[in-house]
């Protein structure tokens, strides 16, 4: 491209974002999102973000189009896009943009709701009153207050044990959550992590504490989604789930979505377990859409793609469960770093059945180390396909959508 061609396509590209300016100005998400378009040097991001506004712009969003670009990497340079796509591809917001500011402002009061609710009786017990008694604190009786308050300490303190333990590589977790009204000291951020350092645990650190950190909201959140749904309370691993989404709505740009990003949090992490929460809930292991139901499916597919590799690893006692079960589960927040996750969350969200890519995403694991175990008997291929140190994204990615071309080819997927 010579820099007359390169002059008109800016050109072309800036009347593009003028247009979109207008457009957008009832959304005030997308309003945001164009306003950060102009300061952006790369001429390619530049331009799908513009598709992708094109896209949202619609009166009704066609998901199949917004998918495709999804699919693709949602850019990371407007820090807003995301939530807001994530927002839309798990079901809390609509296709239809101009329902959004009504649905935001429902569900974020319905949460606030609830978040005083589940939470009064955590920091002091509610004492219920029969004739002047109070309910005996030693009380073994189910319906006593004080067997539930004692339940819910326990609840919120596993949590607490699993939040410290999120991301241990990151200093996210501790570090004070961006809906603090007021910015803390760095002196008091400095002895947080010090008592954090200690393991105290989060209901041991200072009371005088000025700020609220990430790992106290996020442990929040938890806990009014294990009450609110117990049918599969919490369960190890969804603090990991979580992790992605609150991160990636904490680094959101917009300051009108600052407020509420343990909301917003809330809200989508629910719309990704309603997806997902039967692999989580053991009654239903063996049912459609449990656990071992899931695992069967991607056996089969193994069986589809490479028969000599599936006979090999079952020859050598390989279960699918000894290394897809982890990745199935938390959706490999545990193998790769935020940036990664994010990138990889992408292309799984970009599908209305989350599973279809995930599926081949963890089919890929073993395939792109196919040759090594091979070779290998049962203790060498369990140390192979266990450790995803060696793989990239891009060898990830690049491999599912090869399996998943391979299967287009050998049988309708």
């Amino acid at each position: 491209m010579n820099d007359d061609d390169s002059e008109i396509e800016i050109n072309i590209l800036n009347t593009k974002i003028s247009i979109l300016s207008e457009e957008t100005k009832p959304n005030n998400s997308l309003n945001f999102i164009v306003s950060k378009l102009s300061p952006l040097k790369s001429i390619k991001i530049k331009s799908k973000i513009v598709e992708i506004l094109n896209i949202l712009i619609l009166k009704e969003i066609p998901f199949n189009l917004l998918r495709k670009q999804m699919f693709e990497g949602i850019p990371d340079d407007i820090p807003s896009l995301r939530p807001l796509l994530w927002k839309v591809s798990l079901n809390y917001l609509s296709l239809k943009p101009h329902e959004w500011e009504t649905i935001l402002e429902q569900k974020r009061t319905e949460y606030e709701t609830n978040k005083k609710k589940y939470m009064a009786n955590i920091s002091s017990p509610i004492l219920k009153k029969t004739k002047n008694k109070v309910d005996d604190p030693l009380s073994s009786d189910k319906s006593s207050l004080w067997e539930k308050y004692y339940k819910d300490i326990e609840l919120y303190e596993n949590i607490s044990k699993d939040i410290l333990r999120t991301k241990s590589n990151m200093n996210f977790v501790g570090m004070p959550s961006v809906t603090n009204k007021n910015t803390p000291s760095k002196d008091d951020v400095i002895q947080h992590a010090i008592d954090l350092k200690k393991n105290l645990g989060m209901n041991k650190i200072k009371p005088n504490k000025t700020f609220e950190t990430n790992a106290e909201v996020m442990n929040r959140i938890l806990f009014i989604y294990a009450k609110i749904h117990d049918d599969v309370s919490y369960v190890q691993g969804m603090n990991d789930l979580l992790a992605s989404i609150y991160y990636c709505f904490s680094i959101d740009n917009n300051p009108e979505c600052k407020n509420y990003v343990e909301s917003d949090s809330y809200i989508t992490f629910e719309k990704l377990m309603d997806v997902i929460k039967n692999i989580f809930i053991r009654a239903k292991d063996n049912e459609p859409g449990g656990i071992n139901y899931r695992l069967n499916e991607i056996e089969n597919l193994l069986k589809i793609i490479d028969y000599e590799l599936f006979l090999h690893l079952q020859k050598n006692k390989i279960k699918l469960e000894f290394y897809a079960f982890r990745w199935m589960t938390l959706l490999f927040t545990q193998d790769f770093e935020m940036p990664d996750i994010m990138r990889i969350w992408d292309s799984i969200f970009s599908d209305p059945d989350i599973f279809e890519f995930l599926y081949l995403l963890i089919l890929s694991t073993i395939i792109i180390k196919r040759d090594k175990i091979m070779n290998e008997k049962m203790s060498g291929i369990m140390i192979l396909i266990q450790n995803l140190e060696d793989i990239t994204i891009y060898d990830l990615m690049s491999t599912a959508i090869k399996i998943r071309n391979d299967l287009n080819k050998k049988c309708k997927w």
